[in-house]
């Protein structure tokens, strides 16, 4: 709870304080509950790339984060230095 307090003063001299209290109310924050996708298969473009984002390779309920929250960071492809974009037409990798 807060209380705020606004005085006023008028060309005559005039002064008041007046007082009230605000109570701020907020509903709970949706729970975040994401997994990690085992396997993201991936077409790529005519320059053999494609853009990878955070709900391609999450499952799940974001709860109050967004997408843009997240970095994804793809480390072995033909260049890893350009974040989430994936390069290497035919590069595949296998879980068993």
């Amino acid at each position: 709870m807060y209380q705020i307090v606004i005085s006023a003063e008028d060309a005559a001299g005039n002064f008041r304080d007046e007082d009230f209290f605000v109570i701020v109310s907020q509903d709970d924050a949706p729970p975040t509950n994401l997994l990690c996708n085992t396997n993201v298969n991936a077409t790529l473009n005519g320059d053999c790339q494609r853009f990878i984002t955070a709900d391609m390779v999450l499952e799940g309920d974001f709860g109050c984060a967004n997408e843009s929250d997240f970095r994804v960071n793809i480390v072995n492809d033909d260049d890893p230095t350009n974040g989430n974009i994936l390069d290497g037409c035919g590069t595949s990798s296998s879980t068993r």
